[in-house]
This record gives C-alpha cells, structure tokens and sequence, in this order.
C-alpha cells in the first residue's frame, strides 16, 4: 500500500502530464462525449456519497485518466483550497483532495453557464 506522500505525488504527476501534454496528442483525442461526461458526474456523485465505497477505487482511476484526457477541460488542482498548513495537508487523504476537483467538475457539467459566468467573473 502507497503511503500519503506516495498517492498525491501519483495525482500531482497526472495533473502535470494534463497540464504539459502536447496538444497534438489531446486533440487527437478527441473532446469528451456527452456518456462520457454523463458517466463523470455519476462517479464524482457516487463518490461524494460513498468515498470509500467497493467500487470507489476505480471510478477514480476512470475520473483521473479521463481528466487527463480530455482536451475539452482544464484542470487545476489547488490543496491549499482545503486551508491548514502544509503538514495538515499532508495529513490529508489524497482522495479527499482529488474529490474537490471531481465535485467541480460534476458542477461544470451539469451547470455549464453558471459555470462560465465564475470563470468570467474572477
């Protein structure tokens, strides 16, 4: 089993492999499908309900390589949105911090012009 440290270097490398990607590489791709974003809100859902349910594991295995994959989407990732100092955050399950961009997602998704508005709005 990864310890803490070992599970957020494995996301921060993911995020980091969305953000430096070439682009070629994304768009060929293709953007997301509508059952495609469908089934991302459905998991980040079912994560907020049950975080530590049997099927959990995967759906954010699913979420984390299909956000890496979509060119459609950019993704920041920001633990110090979770507030503390850099030791409680350590402290903090890499799965929690990985929720609040999946719970983020689902709310663009399901909400694109509000979503639109706060991007445009900061």
């Amino acid at each position: 089993m990864r310890s803490p440290t070992g599970r957020l270097l494995v996301l921060m490398t993911l995020v980091l492999l969305a953000l430096f990607l070439p682009v070629g590489g994304a768009l060929a791709r293709g953007v997301s499908t509508p059952k495609e974003r469908e089934k991302a809100v459905k998991l980040a859902r079912e994560l907020e309900v049950e975080p530590l349910g049997l099927k959990a594991r995967e759906a954010r295995r699913w979420l984390a390589l299909w956000t890496v994959q979509v060119p459609d989407f950019k993704f920041q990732f920001c633990p110090e949105a979770l507030g503390g100092t850099v030791a409680v955050r350590r402290r903090i399950r890499t799965e929690i911090l990985a929720q609040t961009s999946y719970s983020g997602l689902a709310f663009v998704l399901e909400n694109p012009r509000q979503a639109s508005s706060l991007v445009a709005s900061s």
